[in-house]
């Protein structure tokens, strides 16, 4: 990583990210060498945001299959405040008149703010390339 060229260009920023990272990328211990969610010390994962039990998990994937949403290829933030949700699709655009269900909803006292073009860019390039092969 630090012979790359955004490391020369950036080395503040991706010291400052390291630093926060280093420690569940290269770890043994548990419960970073798993991948589970941490509320049960079992594991961790990038899907969801540190703080979402998996009861949450539950939670919102029962309510995203009452209103039709697949939560597949998505990641779950729970806001540490006041315990809503942000459901990020993981997409190339942000298009409601064609993604309807992009709007905020509630349940059970919850909010659960649906949003996409998470890791747009990255999606972007991956319709360029699966178009060329």
């Amino acid at each position: 990583m630090r012979s790359s060229d955004n490391y020369s260009l950036h080395k503040d920023l991706v010291e400052d990210i390291l630093t926060r990272i280093e420690r569940e990328v290269y770890t043994e211990d548990e419960p970073f060498s798993r991948i589970g969610f941490r509320d049960e010390n079992n594991g961790t994962t990038s899907y969801y945001s540190s703080n979402v039990t998996k009861d949450d998990a539950k939670f919102v994937d029962d309510w995203c299959q009452e209103l039709k949403i697949s939560p597949l290829n998505t990641r779950l933030f729970k806001d540490e405040k006041t315990g809503d949700f942000e459901l990020r699709l993981t997409s190339q655009f942000n298009d409601a008149s064609k993604t309807p269900y992009l709007k905020t909803y509630e349940k059970d006292g919850k909010k659960m703010l649906v949003t996409a073009a998470d890791f747009a860019d990255f999606m972007a390039s991956v319709s360029v390339n699966m178009k060329m092969a």
